[in-house]
């Protein structure tokens, strides 16, 4: 799945970040209007002395589901969210999202446990800690992967970006490639000789000794 989100959202350039704003704007809404309708279902129940059961469970999951995929998988792609990024940038949000689905479920968790069956009390209230424990760490870790993503590159990444791009575009060496190769040549010629003179070195004392004995 990654793999296809990143090519679908290399296709494009980059939205402009008022572009981007008006569609988190629209899934914040749309975020808002799925709690809401669980609240207000909640408030029926309540009034109505109905028993919460599955239908209160399938609105949550739904609600979860939704939730993570317009905020990290369709609204990537509408945002054309890779276009212009570099590979630390891509990996960091892949590391978001993967973090943020664990982030939801923990916050399944927390909103289903404790609600329905009050014979289980004591095990749903350790699970709805357990679920807010882990969606509060989650999102504290996919805040910090969202800041490496959104960082800007600076100068030196977008110039090794795009000599490692030119490279794999152009696999015949460069000038400067056969300018590191005439050094290297070079100095290892030049190590040939020190060590050539190394070696004679030795052997002009021992004639020197010897002409001096005789």
């Amino acid at each position: 799945m990654a793999g296809v989100m990143k090519q679908k959202t290399d296709e494009k350039e980059r939205l402009t970040r008022e572009e981007e704003f008006r569609i988190d704007q629209r899934i914040r809404i749309g975020v808002i209007l799925g709690a809401a309708l669980i609240l207000a279902y909640l408030a029926y129940c309540a009034v109505k002395k109905i028993q919460i059961g599955v239908v209160y469970y399938v609105i949550v999951g739904a609600f979860i589901v939704l939730y993570w995929l317009f905020s990290d998988v369709i609204a990537l792609k509408l945002k054309h969210g890779f276009a212009g990024r570099t590979a630390a940038q891509k990996s960091a949000y892949l590391k978001m999202a993967a973090v943020d689905l664990v982030g939801v479920i923990g916050l399944g968790m927390f909103l289903v446990s404790g609600v329905g069956d009050s014979r289980n009390n004591g095990n749903s209230g350790s699970s709805s800690l357990i679920g807010a424990v882990i969606y509060l760490v989650c999102f504290m870790t996919a805040k910090r992967l969202r800041l490496q993503y959104e960082k800007e590159p600076s100068a030196d990444d977008e110039t090794k970006a795009a000599e490692d791009k030119r490279d794999e575009m152009s696999p015949l060496p460069t000038a400067a490639d056969r300018e590191k190769r005439q050094v290297t040549t070079a100095e290892r010629l030049a190590a040939l000789n020190r060590q050539a003179q190394d070696a004679c070195e030795p052997e002009e004392q021992s004639s020197s000794a010897g002409k001096e004995d005789d």
